[in-house]
């Protein structure tokens, strides 16, 4: 039984609409997230006298635990950063508790509890996308890192079309119109191209119970087009970032540069360089002059692209712009190895609960953060905490726990 069940919820959505933006402390940033997590976790400690949890997803968490604990060892030995590492180490002990506790929490809140904690973000994520919506069209600039312009875009397309799917309400399309509206405005091409492929995979493998809802579907496709319209009416350089796409311009390279340079430092340093230290690493081997690029390649991506890119790295600011590169060049093919385990195990389990739009509209979400990270840095950007609280809900509240 959760005591003071409004509290729990109350910081559960602080901690998945927290911004990445926080207040200097020293070498930490501290976020929204960070003091509703420690919250959370200081009620459970008070309130809970047993933790619910599955083998099956303790199973799946240890792989965390595996490069929290790889990544401390690596301290004595690594070069360079040590400051950005203990703020990453931090990061990710917090996510590997916030899956614990949140799935805990997820055992015991019912589904009305949980139907009401997705509602109230989506609420959140349309009101903030009738701000971006403004801010786009008083400025013309993209509001990505504008503070006050949050919510989860991904999420609230999601909710709006699962719940569509399901039961057709005028305020949830109008809603997620003006989601949808502020995607297409944000301008992310990588947005763009992966938030389809969630929806094809429910598609494809529930595609039964979407037949039934074919009316609801052309509905919807309609919607979209509409809003797919007005968006390239207010923003015609939306346009410019689409074709860049289906051109595949020389600015869709930016990412292999850098993964490309990454890769090379795998020979220096097989066991990696030490977690939080890929831009010092990267930029002390341009400084040396260490990088070098095959004629193939800079035929390929643009030979001043590479230059570019090689000049920002000088300045210490380049990112790896993935998370599979970043902790293969962090923490070496070990570190890969258990990410991916700890990515493998989670999928697997998510995907097996039982259908309806709810669970629908959390793995459409948690498989988007996946991909995302893919060619983003995700897990310790800081912008992606919701993916662990919607991993620990789906496997919390949509399957059997074990008392311990």
């Amino acid at each position: 039984m959760v005591k003071n069940k409004f509290v729990v919820l109350g910081l559960i959505v602080a901690i998945a609409l927290s911004p990445v933006q926080g207040i200097a402390v020293g070498f930490a940033n501290v976020r929204l997230q960070d003091i509703a997590g420690l919250c959370l976790v200081g009620h459970f400690a008070l309130t809970q006298h047993r933790f619910e949890v599955d083998r099956e997803y303790m199973t799946a968490v240890v792989p965390l635990f595996g490069l929290i604990v790889y990544a401390s060892a690596m301290l004595p030995f690594q070069q360079f950063a040590l400051g950005n590492t203990i703020p990453d180490l931090i990061e990710l002990t917090s996510y590997a508790i916030l899956l614990l506790v949140v799935y805990h929490y997820g055992s015991q809140l019912g589904r009305a509890d949980i139907d009401r904690l997705l509602y109230f973000l989506f609420i959140v994520t349309v009101f903030s996308s009738i701000a971006a919506i403004i801010y786009y069209t008083l400025t013309g600039e993209r509001f990505v890192g504008v503070i006050f312009i949050f919510g989860i875009a991904p999420f609230g397309f999601y909710y709006g079309v699962m719940y569509s799917l399901h039961k057709f309400d005028y305020g949830i399309v109008l809603g997620t119109i003006l989601v949808f509206l502020r995607i297409i405005l944000g301008q992310s091409r990588t947005l763009w191209v992966l938030m389809p492929i969630p929806l094809l995979y429910i598609a494809v493998t529930r595609r039964n119970e979407i037949r039934q809802n074919i009316a609801h579907v052309v509905s919807l496709g309609g919607v979209a087009s509409a809003a797919i319209f007005i968006g390239f009416l207010l923003s015609p350089s939306t346009i410019g970032r689409f074709t860049s796409i289906v051109q595949a311009s020389q600015g869709l390279f930016i990412r292999p540069v850098r993964w490309f340079s990454g890769f090379q430092l795998l020979s220096k340093y097989p066991l990696g360089t030490g977690l939080g230290t890929y831009s010092s690493t990267v930029s002390r081997a341009a400084v040396n002059e260490a990088l070098s690029y095959p004629n193939w390649f800079t035929r390929v991506v643009g030979e001043s692209l590479v230059s570019q890119q090689v000049s920002l790295y000088e300045t210490g600011t380049a990112s790896a712009h993935s998370d599979i590169f970043k902790f293969l060049v962090e923490l070496g093919p070990i570190g890969l190895c258990l990410l991916v385990a700890f990515w493998a195990l989670m999928i697997r389990r998510i995907v097996s609960v039982d259908y309806n739009w709810t669970t629908a509209v959390l793995v459409a979400s948690v498989l988007f953060a996946m991909l995302r990270s893919f060619i983003n840095p995700g897990i310790l950007s800081g912008n992606t905490t919701w993916m662990f609280i919607f991993i620990a809900i789906l496997a919390g509240h949509f399957t059997e726990s074990v008392s311990y």
